[in-house]
């Protein structure tokens, strides 16, 4: 959610190797990764490679007005300049 990419939180993930419990640092961001090292699929050699979560914090489904009225409350708190003021072609 939201609140835990803000805040962190520690979740349950499921890897190729079964259940892990893991700590959401605070402040992730949309795409951010976070690699669970020797958590992914076996090598020839022996061993296990890495697994990469890829943090994807939602938004609720259900957009009323209250949820309107939070996100322009979290608008208001980007630079004046905007957060796209770097972005060049």
């Amino acid at each position: 959610t939201m609140l835990e990419a803000i805040n962190g939180c520690r979740i349950q993930v499921p890897t190729l190797s079964g259940v892990v419990r893991i700590q959401i640092p605070a402040g992730v961001k949309m795409g951010q990764k976070l690699r669970l090292k020797n958590r992914g699929i076996s090598k020839k050699d022996g061993g296990n490679g890495d697994f990469y979560l890829i943090l994807r914090p939602t938004i609720p489904d259900k957009h009323s007005a209250r949820l309107r009225e939070v996100a322009a409350e979290l608008d208001s708190l980007y630079p004046a300049a905007g957060i796209r003021k770097d972005i060049k072609l």
